[in-house]
């Protein structure tokens, strides 16, 4: 998610040139990498503007609180991500 396809691409590339007994996997990591489609937050700025937050820094470091943890749970649901968005901006207004 993080790197992107071209750079996943690239890496596997060298692995598989590195160590040639890599190769078959090199060939699947490739084909994944070709029929994957890369998520989407499911949480928007103006979904924070319409619950409260305002624009600028706060905006931004929640969207990127949000986006790690997404990512690091790996991509749950929109249900999920906007519960957790709400944790989130309980656990900043105590402060």
């Amino acid at each position: 998610y993080r790197l992107g396809v071209p750079e996943w691409r690239r890496r596997w590339h060298v692995a598989a040139a590195l160590v040639p007994d890599q190769q078959d996997n090199a060939r699947s990591a490739l084909a994944l990498a070709d029929a994957w489609e890369r998520p989407v937050l499911p949480v928007k700025g103006a979904d924070l503007v319409a619950l409260g937050v305002p624009s600028g820094r706060e905006m931004g470091a929640l969207l990127m609180d949000i986006e790690h943890w997404w990512v690091e749970n790996g991509f749950p649901p929109e249900a999920d991500v906007h519960a957790k968005l709400q944790t989130l901006l309980t656990e900043r207004r105590r402060g």
